[in-house]
């Protein structure tokens, strides 16, 4: 780990042996007679990852009612799409249908009518673009947002708790295919879940499994493929409804844990030189992703928000960058509530950082801090070491978001 630091304390687990329009008086179109997304005020076309939706629906709901309204099209073919259609200049286009929202934030739909189709001006990621096998051209920056966690997951109803990244390398990479390639309780093929090689899910996954055995790639993932996390979700449920509970397993990013704890759990994660597995909170019944803030938890990463830059490596495009600084930033009260329940850790809430998929941690201050405000939306209270502000002052180094910050 760069800039060695020492790691507090944290609750660990052993691991086991088996182990947008309403602003200008225009109704959002239905599906059924969508009006075309080139005629809505200002489109930004957003292309990619399908986990940063919650966050564009909540800016989009702000910008659609501004006195110079902003109109965020979306699509969510896969992260490692959007990266792709940043790989061209100028950059790829998507046809057929793009989602919009209202000023109340309810969503709708535009068709992309285009003759060549609508160039992204976004390409949103869950990984890095080297992780997806491309190489970005000069002329585009990789600009972050949040921390996004993935996790290895099992049913509420199972009594697993743990695992060690050398057993998920056993239990995805064979797919149970041999008795030496078996870990108990994991060996049923039908209960193993998982999504497809374009899913930044699987794709961070895979780098973290990558560092057991350095031939691991997204596509060689073994387990039922499933198009979205919402068909991983459901099939883990499924599972547990036909005694499977304590064979089933899957990979889910944290935000779909976070918004189905009645269903699904994270397992602890032991990952390599760990000799205890720690989950995202500090414990199951938390809120506070102290150990991905802290550094125990080891598979997170940055949102990644890739566009064309100019010189002054700012979009060309004032609306384009004015999204970018919004979900790059300290984020609004607004924003930051649906960060905190969504499983994603903004980066003025981070203390430490990296620059690959699963790289080496560093010890890290953000440029402004709101530690306090996200625990405080995350937990519903901030801990008593926080004092609320309303300006800065002599006691107060920086009064973000309502609290004195060290910054």
């Amino acid at each position: 780990m760069r800039n060695t630091m020492r790691l507090p304390v944290k609750r660990a687990v052993p691991i086991a042996a088996a182990a947008l329009a309403g602003a200008i008086g225009l109704a959002l179109p239905s599906t059924a007679n969508a009006a075309d997304c080139a005629s809505l005020p200002t489109p930004v076309y957003v292309s990619g990852s399908s986990a940063v939706k919650p966050f564009l629906a909540t800016i989009a709901q702000s910008l659609v009612s501004a006195s110079k309204p902003i109109t965020i099209v979306y699509q969510a073919p896969g992260s490692c799409v959007g990266v792709n259609y940043m790989t061209t200049s100028p950059a790829g286009a998507i046809t057929g249908t793009g989602i919009v929202w209202d000023a109340t934030g309810t969503a709708g739909s535009c068709d992309l009518t285009a003759v060549d189709g609508n160039p992204v001006d976004i390409g949103v990621s869950d990984v890095y673009s080297a992780t997806c096998g491309y190489t970005l051209p000069a002329g585009v920056n990789d600009f972050h947002g949040p921390n996004q966690i993935m996790t290895f997951a099992v049913p509420v109803t199972s009594t697993q708790t743990s695992i060690s990244i050398e057993a998920a390398y056993m239990v995805f990479g064979f797919d149970a295919d041999t008795t030496g390639h078996t870990i108990a309780p994991w060996n049923d093929p039908t209960a193993i879940e998982i999504r497809t090689s374009s899913s930044g899910t699987q794709q961070m996954l895979s780098a973290a499994l990558a560092q057991v055995g350095s031939g691991f790639a997204a596509a060689k993932m073994k387990g039922n493929g499933n198009t979205g996390s919402s068909d991983v979700l459901n099939q883990l449920t499924q599972l547990a409804t036909t005694s499977k509970q304590e064979k089933a397993i899957g990979i889910l990013a944290m935000d779909v844990i976070d918004t189905n704890r009645s269903s699904v759990k994270p397992l602890a994660l032991q990952f390599t030189g760990q000799t205890c597995g720690y989950t995202p909170d500090s414990s199951l019944t938390a809120w506070d992703k102290q150990n991905v803030r802290d550094g125990h938890y080891a598979v997170w990463g940055p949102l990644h928000l890739y566009a064309p830059v100019g010189t002054n490596g700012k979009s060309p495009k004032a609306e384009v960058q004015q999204i970018i600084d919004m979900l790059g930033g300290v984020p609004t009260a607004a924003l930051l509530a649906v960060e905190a329940t969504k499983g994603v850790v903004p980066d003025c809430a981070m203390r430490v950082s990296r620059t690959s998929e699963v790289g080496p941690m560093a010890s890290y201050m953000p440029p402004q801090s709101c530690e306090c405000a996200f625990l405080a939306t995350a937990t519903g209270a901030a801990p008593a070491s926080c004092k609320t502000c309303t300006t800065t002052a002599a006691d107060c180094p920086a009064c973000n978001l309502g609290y004195c910050e060290v910054r």
